[in-house]
């Protein structure tokens, strides 16, 4: 505000506007006689001096609060929409009564969103298979999908394990085609996998508990933590039939309990 109003100073004052010209080397040097032709030529200098707008001022605390009160109003406005946006990724849902269906519908849910959202977060879920295969051996394709599997090439082998399920029933090659959806990102179609096709209870509470560290290393709590109620859910109603679930059920209960 001080030089704004120096400025305006040097601008409505023509005596002090050419000696400003003058110092910058744009005028010749002023004289006496130069600056009372000024002042002569410029009669209305005092009048529009008297109308002018009144210069602002303001004193050096009053400044120093107005600049802290605008400064302050920017970041909050900046502030609010990150913080709404973080608090609503961040929020603790609560328990649900169908944890793998809490986990499916909310991925879903991000599929769904439109495309021009201002932060789009949702994981790349669907991807172009077009690599066509030859007939091949159930054998074969299994193999095939071994061996990409092993080597972390999860497309090649979800292509290859989805050919074998599509003729035979194999709990173990469907956990494996669940890490491969996980790995790229498809969480929803992993859990769906869990959901409807392992009907052998001890493989599912294996298969939950894998999906729920792999959750947690992903840095997605609670998806984790709905994974591991799944498995412990599993776990319980296997107790309540006599049967003994496996040691993978006491790992899930162990880490449902930290995230709880």
């Amino acid at each position: 505000m001080q030089a704004i109003n120096q400025a305006k100073a040097v601008l409505f004052d023509p005596v002090k506007r050419e000696e400003h010209r003058a110092k910058l080397g744009l005028r010749e040097k002023l004289t006496a006689q130069r600056l009372s032709e000024i002042r002569r030529r410029d009669q209305q200098f005092e009048k529009s001096r008297s109308s002018a707008l009144p210069i602002a001022k303001y004193p050096a605390s009053k400044q120093g609060v107005g600049r802290i009160f605008i400064f302050t109003g920017v970041v909050v406005l900046l502030l609010v929409p990150i913080a709404v946006i973080v608090s609503t990724m961040t929020a603790r849902p609560p328990m649900p009564s169908d944890p793998i269906a809490a986990i499916i519908a909310r991925y879903h849910q991000l599929d769904n969103l439109p495309m021009d959202t201002l932060f789009d977060f949702r994981p790349t879920n669907r991807e172009m298979d077009v690599m066509p295969f030859a007939q091949e051996s159930l054998d074969q394709l299994r193999l095939h999908g071994d061996t990409y599997f092993s080597n972390g090439e999860w497309r090649m082998a979800s292509d290859y394990y989805e050919l074998y399920l599509r003729t035979q029933h194999d709990e173990a090659i469907a956990t494996r085609l669940s890490h491969c959806y996980f790995k790229r990102n498809r969480y929803a179609e992993a859990m769906e996998l869990i959901r409807d096709n392992m009907k052998n209870d001890s493989t599912r509470v294996e298969a939950l508990y894998e999906t729920g560290t792999l959750f947690i290393h992903a840095e997605k709590p609670f998806d984790a933590r709905d994974a591991f109620a799944a498995a412990t859910q599993v776990a319980d109603k296997m107790k309540r039939n006599g049967r003994t679930p496996p040691e993978a059920a006491k790992q899930a209960k162990r880490e449902l309990a930290k995230l709880e």
